[in-house]
């Protein structure tokens, strides 16, 4: 069993299983493993969210709560490529408008030429896909640039599916602050469960330490792999294979289970804004969890509306179908 962001090469090179946290909390999709998939063997499980999990319930949030007038950036490979695809076909069917979709090499600050481009073309927000020191500086270059919409004055929101607590402390305020994140699990997630994995996880990595949705996606990985070998009562490859679907796992962010149809996970949708103690408030969430899509079989043209309630959050649920709709 190998658990990790190169689970997925390691699984195919040696035959192995694999527990792939999609690098680790969130995944393009594309992809899936079960015995009916060629590509891929049946070995492998991806406990990060699926894009109908993270990019489909932010796209639509954004253009219902800010405006259908979108600017897209991200760094030049295939995660942002097929986010702001996903993102790019939301946006077209509910009439609104990608005013410019631009890539930076990976780990480029050359982040003049975006934020002078958002400038001119004033959208209602932004979809950030940039990643690491990129994305960092982006932020903070946008929020020194003083940008705000047109039609209130408010500066112009920033969206993303990556953005961590661990990063909000590197951005620093005030730049951190106010941003829109989808995510399946913050660390202000006010469960039991997740109050006491924040406790230990502070006990063992120090007290300004902060967790995160690949923190929770690593430990819910291992766990679920130890609860599959209890209920075998075998650590041998195929028995621990044959018990995982059968198996679910009260993680910090709820109950979580795999999908036998694609091996992906099912997880409970959110959405949080940074706030300027580098942490997340949490302003919509499913209500359950819900099933992985990792091609978007069921998206087609049509934005999903996620069941949510606002200001609020979702704690544990139970096993059963997710409530979501389909606005065609």
């Amino acid at each position: 069993m190998i658990v990790g962001s190169l689970g997925l090469l390691l699984a195919l090179q040696h035959g192995d299983s694999a527990y792939y946290s999609d690098g680790f909390a969130f995944s393009q999709g594309l992809e899936a493993s079960c015995s009916t998939a060629e590509r891929l063997g049946p070995f492998d499980f991806y406990l990060g969210a699926s894009p109908n999990q993270h990019i489909v319930p932010l796209a639509h949030y954004m253009t219902t709560n800010f405006g259908r007038n979108v600017y897209l950036c991200g760094s030049d490979y295939i995660w942002p490529w097929e986010s702001n695809r996903v993102m790019r076909e939301i946006v077209n069917d509910v009439q609104g408008t990608v005013l410019a979709e631009r890539y930076l090499a990976v780990g480029s600050v050359d982040i003049v030429g975006l934020v002078e481009e958002i400038r001119v073309l004033k959208p209602d927000f932004v979809f950030n896909t940039l990643i690491g020191e990129s994305s960092y500086e982006f932020i903070k270059a946008l929020h020194s640039a003083g940008l705000c919409r047109p039609s209130d004055g408010r500066p112009v929101p920033v969206a993303s599916c990556t953005l961590s607590e661990a990063e909000l402390k590197m951005i620093g305020v005030p730049a951190a602050a106010n941003h829109i994140v989808s995510s399946v699990y913050f660390q202000s997630i006010e469960t039991e469960r997740n109050i006491a994995f924040v406790k230990r996880f502070r006990e063992r990595f120090g007290p300004e330490k902060v967790t995160s949705a690949d923190a929770e996606a690593s430990y819910n990985s291992v766990h679920m792999f130890a609860l599959a070998a209890h209920h075998a009562g075998s650590e041998d490859t195929r028995s621990v294979l044959e018990a995982i679907t059968s198996v679910t796992f009260e993680a910090p962010q709820g109950e979580i289970w795999i999908d036998p149809d694609n091996n992906h996970c099912y997880l409970t949708p959110r959405i949080g804004i940074s706030t300027s103690d580098a942490d997340f408030r949490v302003i919509a969430a499913a209500q359950r969890p819900c099933k992985p899509d990792p091609f978007l079989a069921s998206l087609k043209s049509s934005p999903f509306l996620m069941d949510a309630r606002i200001g609020t959050d979702a704690g544990n649920t139970k096993k059963v179908a997710p409530r979501l709709q389909v606005v065609r």
